[in-house]
């Protein structure tokens, strides 16, 4: 009786281990599909997600490119609105600023008195001078530790506003799931050929169906675009630009693969728009585009001779020699034309109106403006003639 009370309680406490093992197992396979299942329904909504911020993300680089560096307010980017037409070119309906300006001075000072000589008593061709400041640059900095309104924070503000109007929640409802996403977070690192993104969204993914559930933290993305080497570039231009007045911005000898110019003249009267294509660095199957507008600047008188000139009482100024002593030059940092003389005039200074020679000098002393203009904005000297 021990032997067969012992074989019976054997068998029941093998076969209750049996079930229980079998019913481990049984749990153990049901969650791993679950969990499969999970895994194969979350990555197409990462790919969709990866999808959106890349689209957002080009969206942004695409508006700042056609805008000088700039997303404004209320397009989602930090920049505030230009409330003012005379700050930017409208163009293709985007507001384009000026990123070149004119130097801030009076046209006696400009670009220095004696211009283009070092001083008074060097004025041969051999001794010209082009370098000086003829205008200044307004670029963005490309990132946040260079100053405000960065192109990388402007970025990132921009795809934090408009990454989830890119989400279309009634494509997951389709699907039987339903997604919920916290305000994204986004970083963007700017490398000399690609920008690297990255959104924190801490997405909750629920099928109703099965109550499953799982968790995204962030998406990914890597933008094959030259924005730091193009916007480089660019400064660079604007720099020599306002440097050196005899430098040709729209040059074609300014092109550097795969960068090239081109200069729209007078978009606006008198002012520029410069487009640099990178022909390799592709959105949506056209080349990026980097656009800014160079406002009109005054052309620079060459220095025509002492300020005082000493001529008898009662004695006629003929003709304009007399007072400038050789046909007047100048130079225009914008490239216009001022080389023939219907860009000289000479005024009275008394009177403001164009001096018509001869002129008496009757008195003890006149003074007279010479003036070169491009059409809008003029530079001059004033010559003093007195009475011996």
């Amino acid at each position: 009786m021990l032997m067969i009370v012992g074989l019976v309680i054997f068998i029941a406490t093998s076969l209750v281990f049996y079930i229980s093992k079998q019913t481990i197992r049984k749990q153990t396979e049901k969650i791993e599909k679950k969990m499969n299942k999970i895994t194969m329904d979350t990555n197409p909504i990462k790919e969709y997600l990866s999808k959106c911020l890349d689209a957002t993300a080009k969206e942004a680089i695409m508006d700042l490119g056609r805008q000088g560096g700039r997303i404004y307010e209320s397009q989602g980017g930090t920049y505030p609105d230009y409330d003012n037409p005379n700050l930017y070119i409208e163009s293709d309906g985007y507001n384009v600023p000026y990123n070149i300006n004119p130097r801030m001075s009076s046209p006696l000072d400009y670009p220095w008195p004696t211009f283009p000589y070092k001083d008074s008593a060097h004025t041969t061709p051999s001794d010209e001078l082009s370098e000086g400041y003829f205008g200044n640059s307004n670029f963005p900095p490309l990132n946040s530790s260079e100053g405000a309104h960065s192109i990388q924070l402007q970025i990132e503000k921009f795809v934090d506003k408009n990454l989830a109007g890119c989400i279309d929640p009634e494509l997951f409802k389709e699907r039987g799931i339903t997604i919920r996403m916290d305000d994204p977070s986004t970083s963007v690192v700017i490398g000399r050929n690609h920008l690297n993104i990255k959104s924190t969204i801490n997405a909750t993914i629920t099928n109703p169906e099965t109550n499953e559930l799982t968790e995204l933290e962030e998406v990914l993305t890597d933008v094959n675009i030259r924005l730091a080497e193009l916007h480089s570039f660019a400064k660079d231009l604007a720099n020599k630009d306002n440097q050196n007045i005899n430098f040709d911005i729209g040059s074609q000898s300014n092109n550097r693969n795969p960068f090239y110019i081109e200069i729209e003249r007078d978009k606006n009267p008198g002012d520029d728009l410069i487009t640099i294509t990178d022909k390799t660095s592709l959105i949506n199957g056209m080349p990026f585009e980097f656009v800014f507008a160079r406002k009109n600047r005054p052309p620079a008188l060459y220095y025509i001779s002492e300020d005082v000139k000493f001529i008898p009482k009662d004695t006629d100024i003929t003709d304009k020699g007399m007072i400038l002593s050789s046909q007047p030059k100048a130079s225009d940092p914008d490239e216009d034309d001022v080389a023939g003389s219907g860009s000289f005039k000479v005024y009275l200074e008394q009177s403001l109106t164009e001096a018509q020679f001869p002129i008496r000098l009757s008195v003890d002393e006149m003074k007279f403006r010479v003036e070169v203009s491009d059409g809008y904005l003029s530079d001059y000297q004033m010559i003093t003639v007195k009475a011996t």
